[in-house]
């Protein structure tokens, strides 16, 4: 995992390179990955040394049988279901202040009679909940929590994560659906990655289990509500944790019974700690990760290297790097280097000693998802700096440069540059303190979105961008920037 730029750069730049360029889910409940964690008591100890597993050595955090759970992922839509939305906003929603218990029983009419099988029926459940209920920020962070029982929090439309579930256990029961409820450790927030201890792993989060054919599967509805941006919560539909991966889960829930984690062979605690913070997001774009992948890495010589392989090839990943002492983000830290036909690499240097946290994010064209994050210590600074990119890095059609990779860019020099985008224009801006003018190089389009050029850096350059034409449009959009020297 540990390795020093240099063995394979040459490789890089050589290689059709694609580069990459939020919302944690905070939810209605007790805990969420961007929210307040109920009950947990920070650690006194800071330190960001983990301990070693307790098992005989580290195993694959991938799940073991993706094709098992093939039917249940089918239906994580990332969209409500329209039935549920009608059910919402219609005559039977009037129920919930009038009678619960009738409005359990029509919701529960409406799923039975039109869910095509009990993935579908889980589903629906999910949805209306998702819909229907809000976090209750007011009752948590006045340290007064009511009643949860199904019947006390669905006339008011708030809930915290025991809520959640209970509402979710009633309407299985209703359905059919055989149910339980699971409590224990969540990873959030107001217990960062880097001061999680044994000490803050205690209960602090609800979530549940269904048995669908006589198999289990695990789901959070909680987490599916929403996230927090600005301190707010703001409703955001999510199925990302619904029937995810166990191997998922357990990234970032620790049940306190051992057998709800739904592995084979279940996860200690000390195992537990030690695992990056991933989402489900990250196991349904990222098929395998090459070398040792825990919350705590160390880069020896300021750099690492990963290997992957992905699930789907017209995702492109990003990730922010930001320091853990003073949260300040480093603007050129990293690299992805995605190839169709061989495994791709994630690439990082660091400017100077010390601890940092690396978030992950995958760009669809409709929408980034979070991927989640780990830890690194780099005992001394890394000798690479890749260029800096900027927010429409990645996204569908803003474009990714494939060269070159690695920086600065030596003035004096002529430099091969290839862009690859959807987008009808390419150009090399550069600044020159001479002339006191921007000079525009455009790129050759070679066709299939690749646009390619050699472009001659004077030595009185002062900056060096990387634009695209907006589609349709007459402005261009700085994508990428290098630093000289």
């Amino acid at each position: 995992m540990k390795k020093i730029f240099s063995a394979f750069s040459t490789r890089i730049v050589r290689a059709l390179i694609f580069l990459c360029g939020f919302s944690f889910l905070f939810s209605a409940g007790c805990v969420s990955p961007e929210g307040i964690v109920l009950g947990a008591v920070e650690s006194d100890d800071d330190s960001l040394v983990g301990t070693q597993s307790e098992s005989d050595g580290p195993r694959s955090i991938f799940p073991s049988d993706r094709a098992f759970y093939s039917e249940a992922q089918s239906w994580r839509t990332e969209n409500p279901d329209p039935l549920m939305v009608e059910l919402r906003n219609g005559d039977v929603d009037k129920l919930r202040q009038k009678n619960v218990d009738e409005y359990i029983g029509e919701v529960a009419k409406v799923i039975n009679e039109n869910a095509k099988n009990d993935f579908h029926k889980v589903k629906l459940i999910n949805d209306i909940i998702v819909l229907t209920l809000d976090y209750d920020v007011d009752s948590y962070m006045s340290r007064k929590i009511p009643r949860q029982k199904y019947s006390d929090v669905l006339p008011k439309g708030r809930a915290v994560c025991d809520g959640f579930s209970a509402v979710f256990y009633k309407l299985c029961e209703e359905t059919g659906i055989k149910c339980r409820y699971v409590r224990g450790y969540a990873r959030g927030a107001s217990v960062s990655l880097e001061k999680e201890s044994s000490a803050t792993l205690m209960t602090n989060h609800a979530w549940n289990i269904v048995t669908i054919d006589e198999r289990d599967y695990l789901l959070d509805v909680t987490w599916n509500e929403g996230h927090i941006t600005d301190g707010k919560p703001v409703k955001e539909y999510s199925t990302a944790w619904l029937f995810a991966y166990p191997e998922a889960f357990v990234c970032t829930h620790f049940p306190d019974n051992a057998s709800d984690q739904l592995l084979e062979k279940t996860v200690s605690r000390t195992e537990f700690l030690n695992r990056p913070g991933l989402r489900p997001y990250f196991f349904d774009e990222v098929e395998s990760w090459t070398g040792d992948f825990e919350k705590l890495v160390a880069a020896d010589n300021g750099t690492l290297s990963y290997d992957f392989a992905q699930i789907n090839k017209d995702v492109k990943f990003t990730c922010t790097v930001k320091s853990v002492d003073d949260s300040k983000v480093l603007e050129n830290a990293h690299h992805f280097v995605q190839e169709l036909d061989s495994p791709s690499k994630f690439l990082l240097s660091f400017p100077e000693a010390g601890n940092y946290k690396v978030q992950l994010f995958a760009n669809h064209p409709e929408k980034t998802f979070y991927l989640g994050e780990f830890l690194v210590n780099a005992k001394v600074a890394g000798n690479v700096k890749f260029p800096k990119t900027f927010s429409n890095y990645g996204i569908a059609n803003a474009g990714m440069v494939e060269a070159p990779v690695l920086g600065p860019l030596k003035k004096g020099t002529t430099v091969s540059f290839a862009v690859r985008t959807s987008r009808s224009f390419v150009a090399v801006l550069i600044n020159d303190s001479a002339k006191e003018e921007t000079s525009w190089n455009y790129l050759e389009n070679k066709g299939d979105g690749l646009f390619v050029g050699n472009v001659a850096i004077p030595e009185t350059a002062t900056r060096v961008r990387v634009n695209v034409k907006e589609p349709g449009g007459r402005n261009f959009w700085s994508i990428a920037e290098y630093e000289l020297e």
